[in-house]
């Protein structure tokens, strides 16, 4: 099983509705997209895979994270449900925090390696977007 075989997945779904977590209204995400991305990256950095962490105790695997290249907070922009296994990345920790924290030239960096990786799959799943506006809403 590889990153392959979640294409099929690949596919317009609609939008979840809104819940109250920890007294904020965030948007609902599915922990399983999220987990199945690190399964079929085989718990491998998709912007490098040399980058290293620690072995989970529980799991017995590499300890990665499950990253949505376009925000959710940005879902009344697109018709289409942004929680889809083409807009969720697996990244090392260091590379998820560099995308929430980091300068905007490194974001870049990462960024357009993730639009090149996924950009024809998430205009599979109905978001379409240039290079240019990936990058843009995807640097925050």
């Amino acid at each position: 099983n590889g990153p392959e075989e979640l294409e099929k997945f690949d596919e317009p779904f609609p939008v979840k509705e809104y819940r109250l977590i920890d007294q904020e209204k965030r948007r609902a995400r599915s922990y399983i997209i999220k987990k199945q991305v690190e399964e079929a990256s085989h718990y491998l950095c998709e912007f490098n895979h040399d980058h290293q962490t620690f072995i989970v105790n529980k799991t017995d695997h590499q300890y990665m994270e499950g990253h949505h290249a376009i925000p959710l907070f940005k879902q009344d922009s697109f018709q289409n449900s942004l929680d889809v296994y083409a807009n969720v990345v697996c990244l090392c920790p260091i590379c998820h925090r560099l995308l929430h924290y980091g300068r905007q030239s490194d974001k870049e960096v990462v960024l357009n390696k993730i639009y090149h990786d996924r950009g024809e799959r998430l205009a599979k799943c109905g978001i379409y977007l240039s290079r240019s506006e990936f990058v843009k809403i995807a640097c925050r």
